[in-house]
């Protein structure tokens, strides 16, 4: 596990709307993550699934490839948000790598008995069969780069 700041510099902003105009130029699949209650489905974390297949993030995606995928493994990006603070991930654990890209907003990501607070352009590392969860210190979207190592 390691954890960067400032790592990644976006030259264009990505916020919300962003997020808008990838759901709307491709049929992403997305879907809450998190524990949701009747009357407050937007206060949950969601998954919009392999972003890598937009226009818009083909840059990100190669860029990420390049830096971070240097075994050319199969690889893919997702993006997890939550319009409000508290927005959080149950512990779970992948079977591939994990860099989480922090887009917008404070997450805390909990990794074993560590903390780490994830800003914009900061990198966080989590390798495969590691536990981890993220709670929403703000509204937040992160990037999640996969690569399938296994």
């Amino acid at each position: 596990m390691s954890f960067k700041k400032k790592q990644i510099q976006f030259t264009n902003n990505f916020d919300f709307n962003t997020i808008c105009k990838i759901l709307d130029s491709n049929d992403f699949e997305s879907f809450p993550v998190s524990r949701w209650f009747d009357g407050h489905i937007l206060e949950s974390v969601f998954k919009i699934k392999k972003i890598n297949n937009s226009k818009i993030m083909y840059e990100v995606f190669q860029l990420l490839n390049k830096k971070y995928n240097l075994n050319n493994y199969n690889s893919d990006l997702d993006i997890f948000y939550c319009m409000t603070s508290g927005g959080k991930s149950p512990p779970h654990t992948d079977e591939y790598d994990i860099y989480i890209i922090g887009v917008y907003g404070k997450t805390l990501y909990k990794i074993n008995d560590k903390e780490h607070i994830v800003e914009k352009e900061d990198i966080l590392y989590i390798p495969k069969n590691t536990t981890h969860s993220a709670i929403g210190l703000t509204p937040r979207i992160v990037f999640s780069f996969a690569v399938r190592n296994i």
